[in-house]
Parts: structure tokens; sequence; C-alpha cells
């Protein structure tokens, strides 16, 4: 935009400015501060349920409310811990506490190979040992992808 003259915005005119500044002192512009700074505004807080909520206020209690809990769940956790370690501890103080633990066999371990049951027929066994062939097969093969993959 094209500016013609700056008179056509601004009043270049000494006697204007003059008068205006005269009737700028006349005002006692102090009183008037001095009122408006007197008058104290009390701000009321309103606790109705009804004032709109907005979404940032919402997720900071939601999220204020989940470190809540985990705080509640850790310390059980916690504790849970802690009488486990304690339990397993006893039974370990237990087992090597007897006299010359160390010339006792160790007991064996749980065997975790399915078994084939042997009371029951002879057709149902075969079924059974088939069954465990194809599981056995599927894990192996599945194994093996998976080393295919990460390796």
């Amino acid at each position: 935009m094209f500016v013609s003259s700056y008179n056509t915005y601004v009043s270049t005119n000494n006697s204007d400015r003059t008068a205006n500044q005269k009737v700028d002192r006349s005002k006692p512009s102090s009183g008037s501060f001095e009122s408006k700074l007197a008058q104290s505004v009390i701000l009321e807080s309103k606790n109705s349920q009804n004032l709109p909520i907005t979404y940032i206020s919402n997720y900071k209690a939601f999220s204020n409310k989940q470190k809540l809990q985990e705080q509640f769940q850790n310390k059980d956790e916690i504790k849970y811990n802690k009488i486990n370690a304690m339990k397993n501890a006893q039974t370990a103080y237990q087992d090597n506490s007897v006299m010359f633990s160390f010339l006792l066999e160790p007991q064996m371990t749980q065997s975790q190979t399915p078994q084939i049951d042997q009371k029951l027929p002879s057709d149902l066994q075969k079924a059974q040992e088939q069954n465990m062939r194809h599981t056995m097969i599927n894990t192996y093969l599945a194994n093996d992808k998976y080393y295919q993959i990460t390796a």
C-alpha cells in the first residue's frame, strides 16, 4: 500500500500537539491510578463438578492416578519378593546346615520330557507316541526358524 503523505494519518500541526499535552497534564492521573490499585480484586474458586474439564487436566489426573497405583503395586511386589527371598534363604540354610551335606548325593532333577502312560492299551500308547513325535518335531522346526531369523 502506498502512503501519499504522512499528514493523512498523523496530525503534524504543532498547535494540536500542545493543546493535547495541556489537556493531559491537567488530568489528575496519579489519583486515578492510585484508586485503581487500591481496589483489590478477590478471585473466588469454584468447586463445582459442572465446570468443563479440558483434555489436558483430565490426562494429568489420569496419569497421576496411574502413578499412585504403580507405587502401591511396587510396594506390594517388593514385600512379596522380600518374603520369597527369606523363604528361599531359609530352605537353603536348612539344606546346607545338615551335617556332612557335601557328602550327600544330589537329588534327581525333574524330567520335563513327556512320558507315555504304560497302563494304557498298546493302540493308545502308539497314538500318544505319535502325538508326542508331532509336537516335538513342530517345536524343533519352530526353534530352527527362530534361530535362522535371529542369526
